[in-house]
């Protein structure tokens, strides 16, 4: 990114997204298993009245209340994105058939 920001003569800094502030920059708040890596996408959303309760942002950039819970929902919806994939393939699936 720096090579290619050199180029444009971009002078401004960059923020990557996915690890640099949103995807990578996240924690479970009640973390089943502390000293594993791994982790189950349900542990993210334990409850769906309260999404977002259960993550907590490792580093803020401007500080404001809403950017935690901008940058929180983004990490919730990627973790719901398979469900959407999934259903994708059953709506090819029906298509294909011509079953709606």
């Amino acid at each position: 990114m720096k090579h290619l920001a050199d180029s444009l003569k971009f002078d401004q800094p960059l923020l990557e997204y996915a690890y640099g502030y949103a995807l990578n920059n996240w924690k479970l708040v009640n973390d089943p298993n502390p000293t594993s890596d791994q982790y189950s996408n349900d542990d993210l959303i334990p409850n769906l009245d309260k999404p977002l309760d259960n993550m907590q942002m490792i580093r803020k950039f401007t500080g404001c209340g809403d950017e935690s819970g901008f940058m929180l929902l983004h990490v919730a919806i990627d973790s719901r994105s398979h469900l959407q994939a999934q259903a994708y393939e059953k709506m090819f699936e029906g298509a294909n058939k011509k079953d709606r």
